[in-house]
């Protein structure tokens, strides 16, 4: 949206003149007190006082008008403009609201939203040359302050993979006695905020998904930043390293770039992806999947692409491409803050406590106990330690699909990790030696030809 200027000399018909007229004479005098989370002081908010600050700073407009919302098939460029806008607001002293899908940067002495709706926003639409009628501007829905996600006193994000292990490694850290887990009831994920926010939750809370990031708003709002913060205060002396959970974030484009957002300005801030074998990924999602859904019918068909899960969520290939997911979230954070960590040998005492380092703790694994499983999964459609012959054809053409991302993972973890193989099935030497084969046949194929004998898909990246 072009930058918005108020006409000059409107004094005379202002918002403020507009609304004196419909409330009464005195009702400019009902003074409104508000700290307002972006600056400091305690300002004097009356309709009149408002108006002045609207005529007198019309580069606030300016500032104004981006979307606060993505959409589907736009892309992080949407979100860079909303974000400029919003930090140039800020930069100005001024607060930034959302009014609808969009942004409106306000004066401080218009913060509050009987302002916002009865004085800026006639303003605003005036300085467009858009009719706007009173009862519109009331009903409009959400108004609200906005806040920057850099202002979360965050320090790490675990921000996958699915099927990976972060289930069970988030349970883990929450025992870490100086480490503490945002709960789901901070992310205000769904929030109505024309209702009163709920009681902050326990410090004692199990630790749960905070999906703040998988929501189509770009931006929190203000009050939202302000509870987490408190819940920081409360739940977080004496010093505790605050980390945030969904691992579905690395998959997603904004999702990414609000995890780049809230590490602003933090240098000490890491991000943890943790990962298991893309083959056990694989199956580990299809045995959850019904085999009526879509995408659950036979782990053939899934691998060779003709039963697909339309779910976003669900079962993905490429999400088992975790080097190219790696790399997309390092060029938002950069390497120097991403933990990538084989769930696998997290069970070895020195890795563990090398994680622990790295997210900043300093205490000792100690009496912690083992690492918890978590979502363990009861159904064994396919059981790659005893896989029936469609399943072994389905796991064999897996195996060459992934070849390159096993080289690639081990590469990525300084050799630490390798692939998963049939030989750690108990009593399985068949198994095993049919699992040789094909690993022999696909190790072949690689050194004569420089390739998977597996066509490439789309999202297969290439070193």
């Amino acid at each position: 949206m072009a930058p918005a200027v108020l006409p000059a000399g409107s004094s005379g018909s202002s918002p403020a003149t507009r609304l004196q007229a419909e409330q009464g004479p005195s009702s400019h005098k009902n003074e409104l007190y508000h700290p307002g989370p972006t600056h400091l002081g305690r300002f004097r908010l009356d309709a009149e006082t408002c108006s002045d600050a609207v005529v007198q700073h019309p580069e606030a407009f300016g500032l104004s008008g981006a979307p606060v919302l993505s959409r589907p098939g736009e892309g992080v460029e949407v979100f860079d403009v909303s974000e400029a806008q919003l930090l140039g607001c800020q930069d100005l002293a001024f607060v930034p609201w959302r009014f609808g899908h969009a942004l409106i940067c306000v004066a401080a002495s218009c913060d509050s939203e009987d302002l916002v709706r009865q004085v800026v926003l006639p303003a605003f639409f005036e300085a467009l040359q858009v009719d706007m009628a009173a009862e519109e501007l009331h009903q409009m829905q959400p108004v609200y302050r906005l806040a920057h996600w850099k202002e979360m006193r965050a320090d790490f994000v675990v921000a996958g993979f699915e099927s990976g292990g972060s289930s069970s490694l988030v349970h883990y850290l929450h025992r870490v006695p100086d480490i503490y887990i945002m709960p789901f009831e901070l992310s205000d994920w769904a929030r109505d905020f024309t209702l009163p926010p709920a009681a902050a939750p326990s410090c004692d809370d199990e630790p749960s998904y905070w999906p703040a990031f998988m929501s189509f708003a770009f931006w929190p709002a203000a009050e939202t930043v302000e509870r987490f913060n408190q819940q920081v205060l409360r739940c977080g002396t004496p010093p505790r390293r605050i980390g945030v959970w969904d691992s579905r974030y690395a998959t997603h484009d904004i999702a990414r770039r609000k995890i780049q957002a809230l590490l602003a300005d933090k240098d000490s801030a890491r991000v943890l992806l943790c990962f298991r074998d893309p083959v056990r990924y694989v199956v580990s999602h299809f045995n959850r999947l019904s085999p009526e859904s879509p995408g659950g019918s036979s782990l053939l068909a899934v691998v060779q692409g003709t039963d697909v899960d339309p779910d976003p969520f669900g079962l993905r290939l490429w999400k088992g491409n975790y080097t190219l997911l790696a790399r997309k979230l390092a060029a938002a954070v950069g390497w120097e803050r991403l933990i990538l960590q084989p769930f696998d040998l997290l069970t070895d005492a020195d890795e563990m406590s090398a994680l622990l380092r790295g997210l900043g703790s300093v205490h000792s694994l100690g009496q912690l106990g083992q690492l918890p499983h978590r979502n363990r999964g009861e159904s064994k459609r396919v059981d790659p330690c005893a896989p029936s012959v469609e399943d072994r054809s389905a796991l064999a053409q897996l195996e060459k699909l992934y070849f390159p991302e096993f080289q690639r993972l081990r590469r990525f973890t300084g050799g630490r990790w390798h692939h998963w193989h049939m030989k750690r099935c108990p009593n399985s030497v068949k198994t095993f030696f049919l699992w040789r084969k094909h690993n022999f046949e696909i190790q072949i194929s690689v050194v004569l030809y420089k390739k998977p004998l597996f066509a490439k898909s789309s999202w297969y990246e290439q070193d």
